[in-house]
């Protein structure tokens, strides 16, 4: 029998670091290895299936952000200092989430070094897996939760489940949110590199959440479609995961597809919403750190016209929108001065160990 193989195709900014914990942590079902989210198959594609992004990679080094070989560099570094200091997480993460790291410093060495090929990326899986095994860990899956996946184009999707599928079985999954308020969450994010510079007011975001809703990228059915043609695929939703009167079927459903009984959802800090009060989740840093500015009722409703193709394909296919979906949502009464810290972009919470 073939061991599992989970691929983690987003949507960011829809919980898909506490659907991670679910699966990693609270449960035990899967391990990611090195990290939940090492975006090697979209650097994999770019070298073989789409050359031309070389050159807005080199755009990226000229204004200062990080190419992926540079991030694949400060990995290798990253995991000598993990080998040295066994509690320590990187990337933002829990260190319970990729505690099982077995790996030597040469594999990977390997693994973070040119050319990415899709067998390096297999055998670094192989061995993963080999490892569980050796060290009697629970695990019943490897997983690559790199939301990026999602965007993989289908002539890399078709190559990439064909090549794994001869030592794995594989199996898709990808959670989403209401889209306007998973957009809201994005556009405010401090992660988000286009925010990286003080935002001047709350009416300067404003203005450049709805300038991102006319490049809108993030086609929930699109991905569905894309993927679905080449591996089973599910499609969990976050609001319905974690709240409401379908939480019992959508978690059942979720076990179904992975073949395994999930006992407890990890905490999710958009769920409920608190809007720009939310809990300090120790390892949700990426989310407590979004909602920098409230998403107020007269903003949800002038963002739905550009989002009403979306609500619309969903009914037509499924029958009824999910819970808190098209509408805005009831959050509590919101403090102020929390929404004061979107002001500053690249604030670091001194709350939290756990880096960005």
């Amino acid at each position: 029998m073939k061991p599992k193989f989970i691929i983690g195709t987003g949507f960011g900014w829809s919980a898909t670091t506490p659907l991670f914990y679910t699966l990693t942590i609270t449960n035990e079902f899967m391990s990611p290895g090195l990290a939940k989210e090492d975006n090697y198959l979209k650097n994999f594609e770019k070298k073989v299936y789409k050359p031309g992004s070389l050159f807005q990679e080199r755009a990226d080094k000229k204004q200062g952000i990080r190419t992926q070989r540079e991030k694949y560099k400060r990995k290798k570094l990253e995991y000598t200092n993990k080998l040295n200091h066994k509690n320590r997480s990187t990337g933002g993460l829990k260190p319970e989430s990729v505690k099982h790291r077995y790996f030597t410093q040469e594999e990977v060495d390997e693994y973070y070094s040119p050319p990415y090929t899709i067998e390096k990326y297999i055998t670094y899986y192989r061995k993963h897996w080999e490892y569980l095994q050796e060290h009697g860990a629970p695990h019943h899956a490897v997983c690559d939760f790199s939301n990026i996946n999602g965007s993989l184009s289908k002539e890399c999707i078709g190559k990439v489940v064909s090549a794994l599928s001869e030592h794995f079985e594989v199996k898709v999954l990808c959670i989403v949110r209401d889209p306007i308020r998973r957009q809201w969450s994005e556009s405010c994010s401090i992660s988000n590199p286009k925010a990286r510079a003080m935002w001047e007011s709350p009416e300067q975001h404003l203005d450049y959440y709805f300038e991102s809703l006319l490049t809108l990228n993030r086609d929930y059915l699109e991905q569905y479609d894309r993927w679905s043609s080449f591996a089973p695929y599910h499609m969990v939703v976050m609001e319905q995961l974690w709240e409401g009167d379908q939480q019992e079927r959508e978690v059942s459903r979720l076990s179904d597809f992975i073949e395994f009984d999930i006992q407890e959802l990890h905490s999710n800090v958009y769920s409920p919403d608190c809007g720009t009060n939310p809990p300090h989740i120790p390892g949700l840093v990426d989310q407590w750190t979004s909602d920098n500015f409230q998403l107020k009722d007269h903003i949800y409703y002038k963002s739905i016209p550009y989002f009403q193709s979306q609500y619309d394909a969903w009914e037509q296919r499924f029958g009824s929108l999910p819970l808190y979906w098209g509408k805005p949502y009831p959050y509590p009464v919101e403090q102020p001065e929390i929404a004061k810290r979107g002001l500053m972009k690249g604030y670091t919470p001194q709350e939290s160990y756990y880096e960005i």
